[in-house]
């Protein structure tokens, strides 16, 4: 597979961002600027999907006559993400302040994962059954081999 085609799979086949970073910079360094591009592209998708819902709800609510806020369901980290991501791209904080905070920002994320697998009970996720394992592991699934099959009907492997 091709370095485009590998960052290109990473980038859509592959939930985590730490992971996509991970699996395209281990296949080759194309592969992986292009898995982290594709992989936050996807992620900032979730801006206008969450507006979207968000006003689907508003208008829901406001038909059945049901009080509603806003406030209360908008995902506000998201247009903190959007902020953060702004203000980095255009450069408005200075390199000797945005390479510490963006240092701060990878060890939040490694504490963050850390705590979810400190967190993590094989035990108790036998206990509930393997239905949703399973599910998961289906879904992981259809998503990996959908990548490659719309990479393979778009020529790109």
């Amino acid at each position: 597979m091709s370095d485009f085609g590998f960052g290109m799979w990473a980038g859509t086949a592959v939930n985590d961002t730490s992971s996509v970073v991970a699996a395209g910079y281990s296949y080759s360094e194309k592969a992986g600027g292009l898995a982290t591009i594709v992989k936050l592209t996807r992620a900032l998708m979730i801006v206008p999907v969450c507006l979207i819902f968000a006003l689907l709800m508003a208008r829901e609510k406001a038909n059945s006559g049901a009080g509603f806020n806003f406030r209360k369901i908008f995902p506000w980290f998201i247009l903190w993400f959007v902020i953060a991501s702004i203000v980095n791209t255009t450069g408005v904080l200075p390199e000797p302040l945005s390479q510490p905070l963006g240092s701060c920002g990878k060890f939040a994320i490694v504490m963050a994962m850390t705590a979810i697998g400190l967190n993590t009970r094989l035990g108790e996720l036998v206990k509930h059954g393997l239905r949703p394992i399973f599910l998961g592991l289906c879904c992981w699934a259809a998503v990996a081999c959908m990548s490659l099959l719309v990479q393979y009907l778009i020529g790109i492997i």
